[in-house]
């Protein structure tokens, strides 16, 4: 790969990583408990694990913005060591993840055992490929990717 290309690459996709947070923050009231009251509420959302975020949602929109709890989290043991349906990720640390998208209103329960997103967690995902979208395809013009 051209070293100009690299580094542009990886500028784009570093300032991406931005832009999904704040797309998150837009969207939900984390900027407000970041800022907020109370130790214990700013606290949980101090350092939020925004690229598992990303997995959930985008699992939620692939499918038609309804999704499983065992398409997030796997259909393995929760003291299982296995990963669930997030690559490398153990179901517990999934189940946690899913919760912290569910408190920041982003995805909601549908019935018994299924996830929706929310119009915020639609917007979010939308608005981040658009974005990336429009930054990648500058790169992917620019270089003849």
């Amino acid at each position: 790969m051209d070293p100009a290309e690299a580094k542009e690459l990886i500028r784009i996709t570093n300032s991406q990583f931005k832009v999904w947070q704040e797309n998150i923050r837009r969207e939900t009231p984390l900027a407000r408990l970041q800022g907020g009251r109370g130790a214990t509420s700013a606290e949980k959302w101090k350092n939020p694990n925004y690229m598992y975020y990303w997995f959930i949602l985008s699992i939620a929109y692939l499918e038609g913005g309804r999704v499983s709890r065992a398409d997030i989290i796997g259909d393995v043991d929760a003291g299982s060591s296995d990963s669930g349906a997030i690559d490398g990720v153990r179901p517990n640390t999934s189940r946690r993840y899913l919760g912290e998208v569910k408190a920041l209103g982003l995805i909601e329960r549908a019935g018994e055992t299924d996830f929706q997103l929310t119009i915020a967690g639609r917007k979010v995902v939308e608005a981040t490929l658009e974005s990336w979208n429009e930054e990648f395809g500058k790169i992917f013009r620019r270089f003849h990717i």
